[in-house]
């Protein structure tokens, strides 16, 4: 088993903890629910959370989580929802 010292850890990318709450900023009760559920996507996919891991993310608990589509209508798109929660995504530039 490898342990780093803790001052050595480098963050992973896109590391999202579920415990953490949305950036709250400018977020009415609603929006925050929503990028809630899209942090939480987030801290379980291994990788990009893509429409495509958040709609198989949501499909294991559809109660829970709320559909990709009111997510979209809400923030525009994925992306944006993600940046609204506080989740870094990579720079493509």
């Amino acid at each position: 088993m490898l342990d780093d010292d803790p001052g050595t850890r480098r963050p992973r990318h896109l590391e999202v903890s579920q415990a953490e709450r949305a950036v709250p900023g400018r977020l009415d009760e609603d929006d925050l629910e929503l990028a809630e559920a899209v942090r939480a996507a987030a801290a379980s996919i291994q990788g990009e959370l893509t429409p495509a891991a958040y709609r198989e993310f949501q499909g294991r608990d559809p109660d829970r989580w709320p559909p990709l589509d009111d997510i979209e209508d809400r923030f525009g798109s994925l992306t944006a929802a993600l940046a609204d929660a506080g989740v870094d995504r990579p720079d493509r530039s």
